[in-house]
């Protein structure tokens, strides 16, 4: 079949094309169009290769590219000459962009680079000012200019807003940048803090002020006056009605038994089966749910054994039994009762696959089974990373580290699936991405609430969301208030609408969304549901009656298909507004989560609090604190510790830990501890040793290395040395010293093997190294050299000629490159015979060549072994290479028939010779 020409690939694209276009379908002739006009620009382009500048000077080839672009909304010129010019503008902007970082608005202030950005914006048909100054005035950059300066002056004044804006300055700077982006805002502050968002947020803000500093449960805190104070006026602020004194409001919240978190609090303590076998207590947890309209049997006898309790039962008691026998699963389940517990655990859960025995269980338990293959493309990337010390960005400006890397990454991202982030195509992409996330983790490392709120909150973090998405490849819209208005970030909005709903009416979900006369809290429910079900087949029914029938199934849907795009701990995704509304009201609808309540889980917890923020800090009180003080305080623990607060959080949170060592009470005392001493000691050392590089040995003569490297080994290994020199003449560092010494000397001398051995230093630590290592070596780097020509001559002249070795040599040339490469290899010159024949007649070339022979008779007769060698021909090639081989061989192939083992393979060998006859028959006919 001869291959297209360029003319039919172009005539068969253009085709194409023009049956896509005239095509009278409806909505799809657009997106038709452009994929028939990428597939024909790609069928043109295969067979064409080359540079694109010098391919388009061919009118098919541009006309084919030209539609492509048109098709996909991109601009391009109409003829090959403009095309080219504006080619040209474009890579003189980007060249120039790369070599000036920073803001487009700051660059841009170089004239040559204001000439070139208006050139290119030009040959794009963009309108655009003809002077900077003229482009600083459009209205969308006075208001980058703005938002910039109102969060300058707001960073360097910490506080509640409500606050710093009683200042004129900071208020004059709020009001500019509110008024540029196009937001209603009183002239005078007075007018501004009397709006009632305003209060609420400043009632809210002093108490979430107040509540850091008194971690605990709700009710405990607010016995302090001011505290009951501040959380009833932000009560009363956000509408949810708050009477009477703190004892009264106590009172009735401990004597409502409105939820189940209530009926639990009341009663005693544990997992639900066991509570529940005190008949008093079962008898009230029938009057509890009779008041709900839960049917539930009679006895317990009878309530035990509904399946979802056996489940329970059987979980417990596992759970409990394996408290009590610690070690590998593996071991444990020996124990005939923990395996009957383990497999019945195991069934009533859902899993009907375990093994009847555990001896069929063990085959199949394959305890730490990780893939050893090795990849080699990351394997090269690693072994050159290791020998290039420095920060990441730095070490990649060398070429060949950039090409590792990158080849590294892309495998990376192709074994990501096809959702996967490319991969920048060079250096400098890479690096402007680089730089831009590192902005981008360090402004989040100061604003870790959530997103859209921080981002709503500060314009310099919305400014660094856009590049860092932008540089993503990733679209977004140009502002916060568009963004805001996206189908993710409204579901967000409704959560939190959902959540304030919530507080203001208390008590079982069922219950408030029945009660609610106005309905808005269903509309409300029902618009987060169906925003977080997203494109999943999840029908969220209009009617809140037809919701509550099948209540328990969709909120658990709403939150597994929520859940599946947010991976990691629950309580860090539960940071989300949206999932923990999500969370909380399937936790309140499902019956799973009535039993978490009682057993006591993360799940009770969650449904005594109405904010993740509560519930996160009674989690682990202080914790939280801690963290927060660490990211903004940088440095090595043993320093950052010497402020006072910073140990009081410190301790604080480690005293909160389940099963945590006594903390001491002052940091010198903590400091003094075997394992900071460990850290001190290795800390100081990796940070004089990363600015002393070099040779161990060499290094440690200066005294100051010598007392941290002592200090350390004593700290860490137990190891006491009195003096460098009794350090350096023991046993441990002579036993390799001279690969460690080759390696750093090779570290600090980069480039080809070769120039580096010239170094006389270099030759003898190599020289030391390859003794040391037991390989052959020769004295000076002179014949070191002379050895490597001779290899190099042999393997250039063994590419040209393949073939077994045998045949290859035959060549009177090649016979002579063999020899020589043989005798610089082995020192000597009677390395190997001075006449190819006497080379042949050694034994190992005997026995290869008797080798070579059996396996050429062997290919060409197929079959079982011992009907092929019935063959007498056959049987003396087998028989020759088994003496060659100094194997024990019968002397007659009868004898050896007779000490073969006696079972099927000669059936077996049988019916696959009559398979591969049976198959050459089928071929030839």
């Amino acid at each position: 079949m001869k291959p297209a020409t360029n003319e039919a690939v172009a005539a068969e694209a253009a085709l194409t094309v023009d049956q896509v276009t005239e095509s009278p379908t409806g909505g799809k002739t657009k997106t038709s169009a452009k994929s028939a006009a990428l597939k024909a620009w790609r069928l043109w382009r295969k067979e064409n290769k080359g540079p694109l500048e010098e391919i388009l000077t061919n009118p098919v080839g541009f006309e084919l590219y030209k539609t492509m672009k048109k098709t996909s909304g991109s601009f391009v010129a109409d003829s090959f000459e403009k095309w080219l010019q504006h080619n040209e503008q474009s890579k003189l902007w980007f060249a120039w962009r790369q070599a000036h970082t920073g803001p487009l608005r700051e660059v841009l202030r170089d004239p040559e680079g204001w000439n070139l950005f208006r050139a290119l914006k030009l040959e794009k048909g963009q309108a655009i000012p003809p002077t900077y100054e003229e482009w600083l005035e459009l209205p969308e950059h006075k208001a980058v200019a703005r938002r910039q300066e109102w969060s300058a002056w707001r960073r360097s004044h910490p506080g509640p807003l409500v606050t710093v804006l009683m200042d004129p300055e900071g208020w004059a700077f709020y009001r500019q940048a509110k008024v540029a982006d196009g937001k209603d805002i009183p002239d005078q502050y007075r007018d501004w803090v009397e709006q009632p968002a305003v209060r609420r947020q400043a009632a809210l803000d002093a108490w979430t002020h107040w509540r850091h500093g008194h971690p605990g449960q709700l009710t405990k805190v607010l016995a302090d006056p001011e505290g009951w104070a501040l959380y009833k006026v932000m009560a009363e602020s956000a509408d949810k009605s708050v009477q009477g004194t703190y004892e009264e409001w106590l009172e009735i919240r401990n004597t409502a038994l409105t939820s189940r978190t209530a009926w639990r609090r009341s009663h005693s303590r544990g997992p639900l089966v066991e509570v529940l076998k005190d008949p008093a207590v079962y008898e009230s947890y029938l009057l509890y749910n009779s008041k709900k309209g839960i049917t539930v049997p009679s006895t317990y006898d009878e309530w035990i054994q509904l399946p979802e309790q056996q489940k329970a039962q059987a979980s417990l008691k596992w759970s409990s039994w394996r408290k009590a026998h610690k070690g590998p699963l593996i071991e444990v389940l020996r124990n005939p009762e923990g395996w009957s517990l383990y497999v019945d655990m195991q069934q009533k859960t859902g899993n009907d696959k375990v093994p009847a025995s555990y001896a069929e269980w063990v085959e199949l338990y394959r305890p730490g089974r990780s893939s050893t293959s090795t990849n080699s493309v990351s394997s090269k990337w690693l072994q050159w990373r290791r020998s290039h010390e420095g920060p990441l960005e730095d070490v990649l400006a060398d070429p060949e580290g950039w090409s590792l890397y990158s080849a590294h990454m892309q495998q990376r991202r192709r074994g990501g699936g096809s959702h996967s982030q490319s991969f920048p195509s060079d250096y400098g992409t890479w690096r402007t991405y680089h730089e831009v996330e590192s902005k981008w983790t360090e402004w989040r490392k100061l604003h870790a609430g959530p997103l859209h709120r921080e981002l709503g909150a500060d314009p310099e973090g919305w400014n660094l969301y856009v590049d860092r998405c932008v540089s993503r490849g990733v679209q977004i819209p140009p502002t916060y208030t568009e963004w805001m208005k996206l189908p993710e970030q409204q579901a967000l909005v409704d959560a939190e609408m959902w959540t304030q709903w919530r507080q203001n009416h208390p008590g079982p979900l069922l219950d408030a969304l029945e009660r609610d006369p106005t309905a808005a809290g269903w509309a409300l429910y029902r618009s987060m549901l169906r925003a977080s079900s997203g494109q999943l087949p999840i029908q969220v029914p209009d009617d809140l009656q037809e919701w509550m029938s099948d209540c328990s199934r969709i909120a658990k849907l709403c939150w597994r298909a929520w859940r599946e795009k947010h991976k990691g701990p629950l309580r860090r995704v539960l940071s989300d507004p949206l999932g923990w509304a999500l969370y909380k009201s399937m936790l309140e609808c499902t019956d799973a989560g009535a039993n978490n309540t009682a057993s006591g889980s993360s799940a009770a917890s969650i449904l005594e609090f109405s904010t993740y923020e509560e519930w996160s800090e009674a989690k682990g009180p202080g914790r939280n604190a801690w963290i927060q003080w660490r990211r903004l305080h940088k440095g090595p623990l043993h320093e950052v510790l010497q402020d006072p607060e910073g140990w009081a959080l410190y301790r604080a949170s480690q005293m909160s830990k389940k099963g945590s060592k006594v903390i001491p009470e002052t940091v010198g005392e903590f400091l003094e501890q075997p394992e900071q001493q460990k850290a001190l000691a290795t800390y100081n050392w990796a940070l004089w040793r990363r600015d002393h590089r070099g040779p161990l040995l060499k290094v440690l003569e200066d005294p100051e290395g010598w007392a941290l490297y002592s200090d350390l080994m004593k700290k860490v290994a137990n190891k006491v040395y009195q003096s460098y020199e009794e350090w350096a003449n023991s046993a441990e560092i002579h036993k390799g010293r001279a690969a460690r010494e080759w390696r750093a000397w090779r570290r600090m001398n980069k480039g080809p093997l070769v120039d580096a051995l010239a170094n006389p230093e270099g030759w003898v630590l190599y020289k030391a190294w390859a003794v040391s290592e037991n390989r052959p070596v020769v004295e000076t780097y002179e014949e070191w050299c002379g050895q490597k020509d001779k290899e190099r001559e042999w393997r250039d002249w063994r590419a040209k000629h393949g073939g077994p070795l045998h045949l290859a040599l035959a060549d009177p040339a090649g016979w002579e490159v063999y020899k020589r490469y043989c005798v610089a290899r082995a020192k000597h010159s009677n390395a190997v015979p001075d006449a190819y024949e006497e080379w042949m007649s050694l034994p190992e070339q005997q026995q290869q060549l008797r080798k070579d022979a059996w396996v050429t008779w062997r290919q060409l007769h197929r079959g079982n072994l011992a009907d092929v060698l019935s063959d007498p021909e056959g049987w003396t090639l087998f028989y020759n290479m088994k003496i060659a081989a100094h194997e024990s061989i019968p002397t007659t192939y009868e004898e050896w028939v007779k000490t073969r083992p006696t079972h099927n393979s000669s059936n077996t060998g049988d019916m696959k010779q009559n398979h591969h006859n049976q198959a050459k028959e089928r071929v030839v006919s």
